[in-house]
């Protein structure tokens, strides 16, 4: 595959390869769509929480807290 870059990309690049980080270009792609696809799950899982959030599918710390405490058997809190 050959890939079209501006200047200004290019010259992202090069900065990032310069810190040494990466041994090269493929890497340096490599890890930066990794952390693409990484963010986008981070987003995906905030907008469930949300949904979940305003579904109103969900539990306050303090009971929470209480039922863990419970069913573990440890002391409650002062």
């Amino acid at each position: 595959m050959t890939l079209q870059i501006s200047a200004d990309v290019e010259q992202l690049i090069r900065l990032q390869m310069a810190t040494g980080h990466y041994q090269s270009e493929d890497d340096l792609l490599r890890d930066a769509l990794q952390a693409l696809a990484e963010r986008a799950d981070d987003v995906a899982a905030i907008q469930e929480g949300l949904d979940d959030l305003l579904a109103g599918r969900v539990h306050l710390l303090d009971e929470v807290d209480a039922e863990i405490r419970q069913r573990f058997g440890f002391t409650s809190r002062q």
